[in-house]
């Protein structure tokens, strides 16, 4: 399924870090596949978390994955800016949580 209309859920990025946690306990030799259409930031920070998360299958040289270090991990690069963009990224997946399925 793809949407015509761009959604920017950063929801979709710690979702897909809980089904390769739960992939690497049940079948650790299954891989994950990604698809997008191409909108801009929303699907790449999705991308790049997905991407980050399957080589490091739910951990790295921090600990276990959480959204939280998934996202500043992810935007470290950027500084200061980097760190506040993460911590609206981790809010706004936390309030998406309850009120969206994926």
């Amino acid at each position: 399924f793809d949407n015509s209309v761009p959604l920017f859920l950063p929801l979709y990025a710690t979702d897909r870090l809980r089904d390769l946690q739960i992939l690497a306990k049940e079948a650790p030799r299954a891989g994950h596949l990604n698809f997008e259409s191409g909108w801009a930031f929303g699907y790449w920070i999705n991308n790049a978390a997905q991407a980050y998360a399957s080589w490091h299958r739910g951990s790295d040289s921090q600990g276990p994955l959480t959204g939280d270090t998934l996202f500043t991990t992810l935007l470290a690069p950027l500084g200061e800016p980097g760190a506040d963009l993460a911590d609206i990224l981790v809010r706004l997946a936390g309030e998406a949580n309850p009120t969206l399925e994926l």
